[in-house]
């Protein structure tokens, strides 16, 4: 049993001999030393407990405390390694089943402990199946010898990487397989097996930076791109000389290279900056690194300088500096007060104009903060600001604000502010700009009272005033969104301005009087039409003149427009009142006189019907002279009604009921692919006075008039409703009292007018224009 014991204590000896190995050699190639004896001193260290262990093996008693001691250590070794283990036993059927792992094993694979426990080789890493790697492991386990590879690589859904395997018998039927995760080694090993020429490569290829190998004197021994690029000097032209050759002569004169030589060699390195010379006689800025470069022994084998050009860092620090006392000469004359604040309202930084201002001297400003001489009023709004910035939601503001004199007055100022944060974006200092505005707002309040009149003036004049530009952007005063629609800042940005609103029939005219006011003082008045905001037609009267501009370049059109849509519609209305009365006129004098002729045919013909002995013909012929006689009455009856010089035959009368008893004849009137409605909403007691003959007459005419204009069918809806008509309608409808009123509606959904027979509409003898569809006929009685 000892002899088992001292076996595989031998057996984790070689384990972990081998596994520092590895650590050995990597150690080797990074020349370690320490590392390299501190193993050696472990090696020696666990062959000598293996040795013990034997030596002991006589004593039975002493062998079986040593077997638990030796067991402990076993454990705690395999515990506490740094490499892995995993055991396998071999089963009867040729299975080989993994039994154990130790901790350092589950953390190179990435696994919990026990993960694989109970697996085959081939389960637990199913990669290695096809490979001579699960054979091996069985042979081993039967007897075989131990097996040693320094790499495989492995790589499934688990696990990924390079491993050396170290794989050895552990007893009957059982082995362990010691490994470790190689795969940054290699790379670093392939990294190495090229690093003396990498590093050479490295060297010359870094072309930014002037590397520099100098031997103990300080002669050249290898001189790179960079210090070439850097310099001018090539390699041949330099190596073997001083690196005194690229120092100014005066830093040559006062010792500075064999200064910082001296330097390197006491304390290992030495740092400057400095002007140096190029090849050509130019200077650069550098920042050098010298380092002394010594062997195992500690002799010096040379220096490594390293040397990098700062010029456009020093020129930027130049130009820093030239910022700053710019900066500090214009806050010290600057003509308005300018502080520095700290981010708690101290005053930092004051300038002569600031206490002039407000007649605090500079030391006492220093003991104040700014919420000390801020007007309580001011106060909470400057702090708004001021936490805002703070927070980074806005980055400057400014104010009007009122500050305390040290005599006690009041000073109102412009006060701007920014904040100036450091490289880590931590608030440093508010920059405060503070103006004196006192006067300012004094002047500024006599033009408001002076423009308050000027707009109050404006405010009454029956109209808008303006003021057009050559471009035909226009400023305006008064209700120019009541005329328009538009306020000034929609208007001007319509394209053309103005002009944009202006009839299309119109505007040729109006844009060429204006560009004659735009060239010579002149004077026009014109009526025209606009289109509103919301496309409603209105009526405008513009008159204007021109004058110079004020910068003396051509001309300004100043006017006033006055909408006259009402006055047109009264002039229009007038206009058609006048027509329609001499009409009317004419037509009364007409029918009275047709129906004189008419009364002598009526009665000669009825006469001669009662009298006379006529041929069956001729009396039929002379009844249907009677019976055109009569129409042609009805016919003077109805000129007389729309020339107002018939008596009207008004009685109170329900208009529903009138229109409901008219709606058989109205239906006989109409084809059957047109659908007739009507809706009556009045009540019973609703009465009207008016002329029933005149109404059906009126309904008549209009459902033939929706007849025609409804060919291939459609709806026809009559509606009877109460109204009141209020003041604004009497307003526009003089002739029409206001209260409560009876509506008639008639409507179709035929084919409709165009605008020109609509504006022509309530004419007296508009014809009807069947090629178009459209029938208008009817409203020359609607308007009787």
């Amino acid at each position: 049993m000892l002899l088992v014991v001292a076996t595989v204590m031998a057996a984790v000896v070689l384990v972990v001999f081998d596994g520092f190995e590895a650590l050995y050699e990597f150690s080797r190639a990074h020349e370690a030393w320490q590392l390299d004896e501190f193993l050696s001193g472990l090696i020696l260290l666990s062959l000598f407990v293996a040795l013990f262990a034997v030596r002991r093996a006589s004593d039975l008693r002493s062998a079986l405390a040593m077997r638990a001691a030796s067991e402990r250590r076993l454990r705690s070794i395999v515990e506490s390694i740094p490499i892995g283990l995993h055991f396998y036993r071999l089963e009867s059927d040729d299975r080989l089943v993994l039994t154990g792992s130790n901790p350092a094993a589950d953390r190179i694979l990435g696994v919990e402990e026990g993960h694989w426990v109970g697996l085959t080789v081939e389960e637990a890493f199913p990669s290695l199946t096809g490979t001579e790697v699960p054979q091996r492991y069985r042979d081993i386990a039967a007897g075989g010898a131990t097996w040693i590879t320094e790499q495989i690589d492995y790589a499934d859904s688990v696990v990924e990487g390079a491993f050396s395997i170290h794989a050895f018998r552990t007893g009957q039927h059982a082995m362990a397989v010691a490994f470790e995760d190689v795969t940054a080694r290699i790379r670093t090993a392939k990294a190495l097996r090229t690093s003396g020429e990498g590093l050479r490569l490295l060297i010359d290829g870094v072309s930014d930076h002037a590397i520099v190998l100098l031997d103990p004197e300080g002669r050249v021994a290898s001189w790179n791109e960079g210090a070439r690029r850097l310099t001018g000097w090539t390699e041949a032209e330099i190596v073997g000389e001083p690196t005194s050759l690229v120092y100014s002569e005066e830093a040559v004169r006062s010792g500075e290279p064999d200064r910082l030589l001296r330097e390197a060699v006491d304390a290992g390195s030495a740092r400057t900056e400095g002007w140096r010379i190029r090849k050509d006689g130019s200077r650069f800025w550098a920042n050098v690194v010298l380092s002394a470069v010594r062997d195992e022994a500690g002799r010096l084998l040379g220096f490594a300088k390293v040397t990098r050009d700062l010029t456009e860092r020093r020129q930027e620090e130049e130009a820093r500096r030239a910022s700053e006392e710019r900066f500090r000469t214009t806050f010290e004359n600057a003509p308005i007060g300018m502080a520095l604040v700290s981010p708690e309202g101290q005053w930092l930084r004051v300038n002569p104009a600031l206490c002039h201002l407000l007649g605090y001297t500079e030391e006492e400003f220093y003991s104040l903060t700014f919420q000390e001489i801020t007007h309580s009023d001011d106060l909470d709004a400057d702090l708004e600001y001021v936490e805002k910035m703070l927070a980074g939601e806005i980055r400057t503001y400014q104010m009007e604000k009122r500050y305390r004199r040290k005599s006690g007055d009041i000073v109102r100022a412009l006060l701007s502010v920014s904040l100036v944060r450091d490289e880590n974006g931590d608030p440093v200092h508010f920059l405060s700009q503070i103006q004196d505005i006192t006067d300012r707002i004094h002047a500024e309040e006599t033009l408001r009272k002076s423009e308050e009149k000027y707009r109050a003036t404006v405010a009454n004049i029956p109209g808008v005033a303006y003021r057009a530009f050559p471009d035909w952007t226009t400023e305006f005063l008064g209700d120019l969104p009541g005329v328009t629609g538009y306020m000034e800042a929609e208007l001007n940005a319509l394209e053309g301005g103005w002009l944009s609103v202006i009839h299309p029939e119109d505007r040729e005219m109006v844009a060429r009087d204006g560009a004659v006011l735009f060239k010579a003082d002149a004077s026009v008045m014109h009526t025209y039409r606009i289109w509103t905001k919301s496309k409603e037609e209105r009526w405008i009267e513009d008159r204007k003149t021109s004058r110079r501009s004020s910068d003396g370049h051509g001309m300004d059109i100043y006017g006033i427009v006055l909408d006259i849509t009402e006055r047109k519609t009264l002039e229009n209305q007038l206009r058609q009142a006048q027509k329609m009365e001499a009409v009317g006129q004419l037509t009364g004098g007409i029918a009275h006189d047709f129906n004189n002729v008419l009364t002598v045919i009526l009665t000669n013909a009825e006469l001669m019907t009662d009298h006379l002995p006529l041929d069956p013909i001729v009396l039929e012929e002379m009844e249907e002279l009677q019976a055109a006689a009569r129409r042609g009455a009805t016919m003077i009856s109805r000129l007389l009604q729309f020339s107002r010089q018939a008596i009207l035959s008004k009685q109170l009368i329900r208009p529903g009921r009138v229109i409901e008893d008219l709606s058989g004849m109205l239906q006989r009137l109409i084809p059957e692919n047109i659908r007739f409605e009507f809706k009556d909403s009045t009540e019973a007691t609703d009465l009207v006075s008016a002329d029933v003959g005149g109404i059906e007459q009126v309904l008549v005419n209009l459902c033939t008039n929706a007849r025609d204009a409804m060919p291939r069918g459609g709806d026809l809806r009559i509606e009877c409703e109460r109204t009141w008509l209020d003041d604004d309608y009497h307003a526009t409808h003089p002739w029409i009292t206001q209260g409560d009123h009876v509506v008639i509606k008639v409507a179709d959904n035929g084919v409709g007018m165009s605008e020109e027979t609509q504006r022509k509409l309530f004419e007296p003898f508009l014809p009807p224009n069947p090629r178009a569809g459209e029938r208008a006929s009817a409203w020359r009685w609607c308007t009787g």
